[in-house]
């Protein structure tokens, strides 16, 4: 997507607006894009918990009994983000990888 299909479809502007923008006016538009962007973020994010910590309040109210003892809190009811293991590549191991085109070009 360019510039201007990027106006359009997501700042809600015609092309003929798009058009009249100054450099500054579309990144200031970017920007409060960022901002908002962020800020619904963080509201699903709020969301999110608000109904796991009501889980944990509905377990333990209704006596679920935890495995190991305790109290349910909204952490046992959030779903973890598997953590990806990153390797560090030799420059062989990279070259294999990317196959016979990859050259390293020196100046």
């Amino acid at each position: 997507m360019d510039y201007e299909g990027f106006a359009v479809v997501e700042l809600g502007l015609s092309s003929s607006d798009f058009l009249k923008l100054t450099y500054q006016e579309y990144w200031l538009l970017l920007l409060g894009f960022l901002k908002e962007t962020e800020r619904k973020k963080i509201e699903i994010e709020n969301k999110v918990w608000f109904h796991s910590d009501l889980k944990a309040h509905i377990a333990n109210f209704s006596m679920y009994k935890k495995v190991g003892g305790g109290f349910w809190d909204a952490d046992d009811f959030l779903k973890k983000k598997v953590e990806e293991k990153t390797e560090k590549l030799t420059m062989k191991e990279a070259r294999q990888r990317l196959g016979s085109t990859f050259t390293m070009h020196s100046n």
